[in-house]
């Protein structure tokens, strides 16, 4: 069955909101189509928020290989941004609520586990981007940027979209913190 085949499926399956049916294809796919963003940035989580699709976004959530850090390039937002658009009660933003803290990234093609992005980032294997430093503790943040490891256009970013890890980070820059 080819990834088409399959995507195809896990729509169908969407669609009938048959969210066994849809783990079971998605578990289908590679982490490269799971992931692969379009000219506008979306990539299948972000498609199944913005679509409002509740069965497709809980079983991307479920089966955790998706980059929640990708960002669609018309508004900059992740699908957890776009969720929080949906009322406080809505499906949608309640998977993001229940689902498990996000797991991995996606660069270069190749999915990246949460505890190998400080190692990779540290060996000059991987650029410390906003997306990565969210998925890591403030303490192993401050040490990146003690490495003089996130470079000015990181902080840049990460002043615009998460503003409070910026301002923790620039306060641990300091002398004597």
């Amino acid at each position: 069955m080819t990834e088409k085949e399959i995507l195809r499926e896990f729509t169908e399956c969407a669609n009938r909101n048959d969210f066994d049916g849809c783990v079971a294809a998605v578990e289908k796919l590679s982490a490269r189509c799971l992931n692969e963003q379009c000219d506008d940035g979306y990539d299948m989580l972000i498609s199944a928020v913005v679509s409002e699709n509740a069965c497709a976004v809980e079983a991307l959530l479920y089966d955790g290989r998706c980059d929640r850090t990708n960002r669609e390039s018309l508004c900059g937002m992740t699908a957890e941004e776009f969720a929080l658009d949906n009322p406080e009660d809505s499906e949608i933003r309640i998977a993001f609520e229940e689902a498990f803290p996000a797991q991995y990234i996606y660069r270069d093609g190749v999915l990246i586990p949460r505890e190998e992005i400080f190692h990779l980032i540290m060996t000059d294997q991987l650029e410390a981007d906003e997306g990565a430093l969210t998925l890591l503790p403030l303490s192993t943040c401050a040490k990146l940027l003690a490495h003089n490891k996130i470079s000015e256009e990181c902080m840049e970013a990460l002043e615009e979209y998460y503003p409070g890890l910026a301002a923790d980070l620039h306060r641990l820059a300091q002398p004597g913190v």
